[in-house]
């Protein structure tokens, strides 16, 4: 059991609160009388920063000592997610160390070059291209081809390609932006001749990159990187539909590829309204989304015939590919029996000619055991024949819809990709959406000379699940209002990680009022009391002086 902290540990801790107390409030007389009143006269931003340092005293108290099983926790945590293929913290680390670099110098939104060029470069990444390049007989993407990838890449002028010729590149790297740009830039790169070593090594890829976007997502909301967020669900939503860029011509084809799903491209409106309030004290943003889109009862019902048809053609090919798998088992199967019979047959009629009857009786039995087998294949195969039949029966009988492969609404997909049943029940029917809040920092972008830069920041998010027949949503964000008092603006982003071009955005002002110290109340209190004339009041001076009493009025 954890015994907590020490006697000595929290005297300690006592004095550095005390000193904190005295740093805040400049008071040097520590009884108790003149404690209470110095905290009773504390500013919000003194409180702030009294209470600030009383939780780092408080962390300090209960993790002393404790930092060998912190990083016990942590190894234990890692080994585990290397065993299972997932990325380490030191891959969190990489990343974040990319994303500092860039808004060291910038308060713009990350561009996905910087994403792209971090994510090739990923100890994750380079980890597995190198057990990839280790293995002697597993297929590799050649030379040639990466070549000829990179010299399509920067024909098209892609991220990262557009100012030929590429910048060195260490080999690893390389190949991971490659096959990571192949993905993207697919769709305009048919007449590149690509083998399918190639394509398989460019989905894997982007596979692991989706875990490290994953991965970045939450660590840059955790340190309310408003930017970083923002521009990881562009990369996101620009691989969900193997697209290149937010231009006209990939939001042509994406609102194609929604349609091919039998769905309606997002309208979006959004409107947000908060009220002000004081510095510290919690605030409250309200959001309402209008969803142009949305569907009919006509819509959805022709959506859902087109979902069980897809449904159904799944299944029919996953159920003809198992019997085209059985059925080559069984030949296989049958073509090795047939071969052992016939070698044994040979052997028999060679021990015929040789040995005595005895010997020509026992490779008859032999030729007879491999008649069985023989037998035996036959009847397999028939099985095998029987159970193609009765596949094809059960799949005329399904006319119903089936939890065999959903198709994602809110986040389409090229024909070629398919979606677990788990995933699907998820979202069937339903919309994603991320509703992220900025507030601007009105430091502006360099508010000292080569000083730290000042950046936006994530105040509140939320993830939303909307029906596709439901007309709107509306949700509320609680967040703290900032310290200093005056007049804020937050922009409130509606964002899809499954769509492209379809993002809205609201401008919302608020403003952060001053709050008068209990002393200047009870100052101006003071001087409104003594502001008021005697004749004006006489009940109140009479009671002062002991009771109410009747006072006749002048001149009675």
């Amino acid at each position: 059991l954890d015994p907590g902290p020490t006697l000595d540990g929290m005297q300690a801790a006592d004095d550095r609160f005390m000193q904190a107390l005295q740093k805040v409030t400049g008071i040097t007389d520590l009884s108790e009388e003149s404690v209470r009143q110095a905290i009773s006269e504390m500013t919000v931003e003194q409180r702030q920063a009294l209470a600030a340092e009383a939780a780092e005293l408080k962390k300090n108290m209960f993790e002393h000592g404790k930092e060998e099983e912190r990083q016990l926790y942590f190894s234990t945590l890692n080994n585990e997610a290397d065993r299972s293929g997932m990325p380490v913290g030191k891959d969190g680390e990489f990343l974040a160390k990319k994303m500092s670099s860039f808004m060291d110098k910038s308060t713009e939104q990350t561009p996905l070059p910087v994403l792209l060029e971090a994510l090739a470069a990923a100890p994750y990444l380079v980890k597995d291209a190198l057990a990839e390049a280790q293995q002697v007989d597993a297929p590799k993407v050649g030379a040639e081809e990466l070549e000829r990838m990179e010299a399509a890449l920067e024909a098209l002028g892609a991220d990262c390609f557009a100012a030929p010729p590429s910048p060195k590149r260490p080999p690893i790297v390389r190949r991971n932006l490659l096959l990571l740009s192949l993905h993207l830039n697919r769709k305009r790169m048919v007449e590149v001749e690509l083998t399918e070593v190639a394509l398989k090594a460019s989905s894997h890829v982007v596979a692991l990159a989706k875990r490290l976007l994953d991965m970045l997502f939450a660590y840059a909301m955790q340190r309310a990187w408003i930017k970083v967020v923002l521009a990881v669900t562009e990369l996101q939503a620009l691989i969900a539909n193997g697209l290149w860029a937010f231009d006209d011509e990939c939001k042509q084809r994406n609102k194609a590829q929604v349609a091919f799903y039998g769905l309606k491209p997002p309208k979006l409106s959004v409107r947000a309204k908060v009220n002000d309030a004081f510095p510290g004290e919690t605030a409250t943003l309200e959001v309402s989304v209008a969803r142009a889109h949305v569907h009919s009862a006509d819509d959805m019902v022709a959506y859902k015939k087109m979902r069980a048809a897809e449904e159904a053609e799944v299944a029919k090919e996953a159920e003809a590919a198992e019997a085209v798998a059985v059925t080559k088992t069984a030949e296989e199967a049958e073509a090795a029996t047939e071969a052992e019979a016939t070698e044994a047959a040979a052997e028999a009629t060679e021990a015929a000619g040789m040995k005595e009857a005895a010997e020509v009786a026992e490779a008859v039995e032999v030729t007879e055991a491999a008649v069985a087998v023989a037998e035996e294949v036959t009847e397999a195969a028939e099985a095998a024949e029987a159970a193609v039949a009765n596949a094809e029966q059960q799949q005329q009988q399904q006319q119903q819809p089936t939890a065999t492969a959903e198709v994602s609404p809110n986040l389409p997909r090229s024909p070629d990709e398919t979606v677990g049943a788990a995933e699907a029940a998820a979202d069937a029917d339903c919309e994603g959406w991320w509703v992220f809040a900025e507030c601007v920092n009105s430091r502006g972008a360099a508010p000292l000379p080569n000083g730290p830069t000042a950046h936006n920041s994530l105040i509140a998010q939320q993830a939303v699940s909307v029906p596709l027949d439901g007309p709107s949503f509306a949700l509320r964000l609680d967040f703290p209002a900032p310290v200093g008092h005056g007049d804020y603006m937050i922009h409130v982003h509606v964002r899809s990680c499954g769509m492209v071009g379809v993002d809205a955005r609201a401008k919302v002002p608020f403003t952060v009022r001053a709050k008068v110290h209990k002393a200047k109340r009870a100052e101006r209190a003071a001087k409104l009391a003594a502001a008021v004339e005697p004749t004006a009041m006489p009940e109140l001076l009479c009671a002062e002086k002991g009771g109410v009493q009747a006072v006749e009025p002048a001149g009675a």
